[in-house]
């Protein structure tokens, strides 16, 4: 097997080098940690196919919320290093969006028309769940590698 992850490590650190855009940058290490985070939880749990999870982020902290198919719910931290003061979280947060949902249909033909959907709801404030979060900004996340699929046991997914 071919050492690809570090191929393509060694690639998004050349594209992160020629950004110059600050937000941009945060909003491709945010890319690159929720992407990585994902990737591990699917490899992790045996998941084939589905993860919904939901990013809660401030300027000092960024928490990855994953369900399984039992409602255990595991959380992923991120603690930047980068300035998101002075209002940049939000644009942050939308360039992360725009990048999480560009991406080039077919990829192979093995998975033909996956799902990444990213969408930002603004401010969290739920008196109900997850009160911990209150302040934080919150993104909804959605990984479906395989929406066409009818077997139920490759497209059970996972809810937060």
């Amino acid at each position: 097997m071919l050492n690809l992850m570090a191929k393509g490590m060694a690639e998004r650190y050349e594209e992160y080098l020629n950004t110059s855009d600050v937000e941009e940058r945060a909003a491709k290490i945010i890319y690159f940690w929720i992407m990585s985070s994902l990737e591990t939880f699917l490899w992790g749990a045996g998941i084939k196919s589905s993860i919904d999870a939901s990013l809660y982020a401030s300027k000092r902290k960024f928490c990855l919320i994953i369900s399984d198919s039992t409602g255990e719910e595991y959380e992923f931290v991120h603690y930047p290093t980068y300035n998101c003061d002075n209002g940049r979280l939000p644009i942050v947060l939308q360039k992360f969006v725009e990048i999480f949902n560009n991406i080039e249909y077919p990829l192979t033909n093995e998975i033909s028309s996956p799902v990444f959907h990213a969408h930002s709801f603004g401010v969290w404030n739920n008196p109900y769940l997850r009160k911990k979060y209150t302040g934080y900004h919150h993104v909804n996340i959605t990984v479906n590698l395989l929406p066409e699929a009818n077997d139920d046991s490759t497209n059970s997914g996972m809810h937060s």
